[in-house]
């Protein structure tokens, strides 16, 4: 295996990683947000 493929992969890895946080947070942030609005 090479250096650069290496590097390349967990340069794909670190992406999709932080996607998938950003998604979780956002979706996360999204179901307080609705909780923290009293029923009409």
């Amino acid at each position: 295996m090479k250096e650069g493929q290496a590097l390349f992969d967990n340069l794909i890895l670190l992406l999709i990683l932080s996607l998938a946080i950003a998604f979780i947070a956002y979706n996360i942030w999204g179901i307080v947000d609705l909780l923290r609005i009293p029923p009409a």
